[in-house]
């Protein structure tokens, strides 16, 4: 799980599986995401050479791209790079000041040791996709915290599987904003009424926010919860949270099916609206729509609406 980002006129390399970050030259720095997809093609250190070497929108000499594949294998075989699935034993960071996709790349991250903190805290803008973040056997660990006391983050989740202690994910300073993923907390007091969270007095001032706008949730329903006090809800209007039948909660939009009521002589015509997911419904009456007769010619009965439909 390779993740770049420029700050400050450096390049910056972070392996997320194993932890290392680090400072590359311009080469290197194009260079380790091509690596990585011809990993993925299973082509070994002289096939990814000669692949580069004839990629046309590659603007570097043959003896520079050596070099450069010469020094990511030595990170990656110290297992600096390119990591498998990992344990951290205390908290990464996301700095300040950058904007950062995580694409897990289908592995997980999982903890060991850390107490009352996250596997990942996020001071920067981080997009996270794609993997397994499980800070279950912490002690009061999270998956995410964004921001702390002093600085803001902002996280948004599209997919991925993230799981805590109480919390899976919590909010300090800054913005949540979940498209998509699985999302549970550990039992507290008896409820599971903290999986997504707040701190209270920043959430009431408007500097901790979460916007949920898909997802599955363990025994947690986002739109009707108890974080920051009876009835929370975190999604945002036009969106629905629908049960199954263990309790869990998936967020969709709403989606409206058209039910038309004919008009009779005692009645409009009407439209009933339901949502396809959560049978919410509203009704919209054709005003005017009512049947009147006008003529009578002996036994027939020749009508006309007053509006049309």
């Amino acid at each position: 799980m390779i993740h770049q980002y420029k700050n400050n006129g450096y390049n910056i390399v972070l392996d997320v599986n194993s932890g290392s970050v680090h400072v590359v030259d311009d080469i290197v720095y194009d260079i380790i995401p091509i690596v990585e997809g011809l990993l993925k093609e299973n082509m070994d250190k002289e096939l990814i050479l000669a692949a580069i070497s004839f990629m046309e929108d590659v603007p570097y000499k043959e003896e520079e791209i050596r070099e450069a594949v010469e020094e990511i294998f030595e990170l990656k075989d110290a297992e600096m790079l390119f990591g498998d699935n990992i344990t951290v034993t205390s908290t990464l960071g996301v700095p300040a000041g950058v904007t950062v996709t995580l694409d897990l790349n289908g592995k997980t991250i999982s903890v060991s040791g850390i107490n009352s903190a996250p596997a990942i805290r996020v001071l920067a803008e981080v997009t996270v996709k794609n993997g397994t973040v499980d800070a279950t056997a912490g002690n009061g660990s999270y998956a995410f915290i964004v921001g702390n006391s002093e600085t803001a983050g902002k996280l948004t989740v599209i997919d991925g599987t993230y799981k805590g202690v109480t919390s899976a994910i919590s909010v300090t300073l800054g913005s949540l904003v979940i498209e998509g993923g699985y999302f549970e907390a550990t039992e507290y007091n008896g409820a599971h009424e903290f999986t997504i969270n707040c701190i209270d007095a920043n959430y009431k001032a408007g500097t901790a926010t979460v916007t949920i706008n898909g997802g599955t949730f363990y025994k947690f329903n986002p739109k009707d919860n108890a974080s920051e006090g009876v009835g929370t809800s975190y999604c945002m209007d036009g969106y629905c949270a629908v049960a199954d039948e263990d309790g869990n909660y998936t967020v969709y939009k709403h989606e409206y099916l058209d039910e038309y009521t004919a008009p009779t002589f005692e009645a409009d015509g009407y439209h009933t609206y339901t949502c396809k997911h959560c049978n919410d419904t509203y009704v919209v009456v054709d005003e005017g729509s009512k049947l009147v007769a006008v003529a009578t010619v002996g036994d027939e009965i020749y009508l006309t609406l007053q509006a049309a439909i």
